[in-house]
């Protein structure tokens, strides 16, 4: 059930070392939430060799309740980038 921007990414402990200026973020594919994610919590519970496909079928929508959600890394704005909030 891996999107194909997800399959990138093998392992939990390879997603979590992409870079101070990514962060790891599901989106559901029912309604499109965008959320960040706990990815040390992950990491802990399911260890660091756990596949990125395996986790994005266990993860459930926080506003639709749905399961479906693909894992992808945001890239954060550079300082003074004037899409940065407040």
């Amino acid at each position: 059930m891996a999107g194909p921007q997800s399959r990138r990414y093998a392992s939990l402990v390879v997603l979590k070392h992409r870079g101070d200026d990514c962060v790891p973020v599901a989106r559901c594919v029912n309604c499109g939430h965008r959320a960040g994610l706990p990815l040390d919590t992950m990491i802990r519970r399911w260890g660091p060799d756990y596949p990125v496909e395996h986790a994005e079928q266990r993860l459930r929508c926080l506003r639709c309740d749905s399961r479906g959600c693909r894992i992808d890394v945001a890239r954060l704005c550079a300082p003074g980038c004037s899409r940065q909030r407040g």
